[in-house]
């Protein structure tokens, strides 16, 4: 497969690509991620000093202990999970994954309209 792609033109490697439903999922979902992100790192310390009237110190020293703790945990956590269920890319990890897509959007949903 990959040996058909020299044949064809960029035109028809691009359409190959936005054709290709799983990858431009994974696109959107990641950058719908790393939007959510970026803000939250850009813009919590700002709010909790001026909004929230917190100390300095102490929204930095909580934030380095979230951004250091909470992808760690969820790594660990996470390949736990899924690798007791059967890896990837068995079926009962697809349906977890479902689960808290849908779990994270309905906690999501009302927080704009806070």
């Amino acid at each position: 497969m990959i040996s058909d792609l020299g044949s064809l033109s960029l035109r028809q490697k691009l359409l190959r690509i936005a054709t290709n439903k799983l990858f431009v999922l994974i696109t959107l979902t990641l950058s719908a991620l790393y939007f959510v992100i970026t803000g939250v790192q850009y813009w919590i310390s700002s709010y909790l000093f001026i909004v929230l009237g917190i100390d300095e110190k102490q929204i930095y020293k909580f934030y380095v202990i979230t951004c250091f703790t909470a992808p760690i945990f969820g790594v660990v956590i996470g390949g736990f999970t899924f690798s007791h269920l059967g890896g990837y890319k068995s079926r009962q990890s697809f349906g977890l994954c479902v689960i808290i897509s849908a779990i994270a959007t309905l906690i999501a949903l009302p927080i704009p309209f806070l």
